[in-house]
């Protein structure tokens, strides 16, 4: 695993259904790549939880809400960092 796939950095989160985005500290020691690409951050129930309010209290399962836009010291490849969704926002 390279340096650069468990530095530290921000990313970039976009509600399609709010159009509202959250940025994220990502801290250092953890597979950025395989976290937000492969993992548990791939789906929209965990990428929702930065978007919890007192209204919604929970995020569904699925591929189709939540986009990553940004991500430090990348240049984001929608299909990478978001397998499975629209590419068009």
């Amino acid at each position: 695993m390279s340096d650069e796939a468990t530095s530290s950095g921000r990313i970039t989160i976009y509600d399609r259904e709010t159009k509202e985005s959250r940025t994220v500290d990502w801290g250092p020691g953890h597979s950025l790549e395989y976290w937000w690409q492969e993992g548990n951050g791939h789906c929209d129930c965990n990428r929702g939880l930065y978007f919890w309010s007192e209204k919604e209290t929970e995020a569904r399962c699925g591929h189709s809400r939540y986009v990553i836009t940004h991500v430090d010291g990348y240049e984001i490849d929608f299909e990478e960092w978001n397998s499975g969704w629209e590419a068009s926002l």
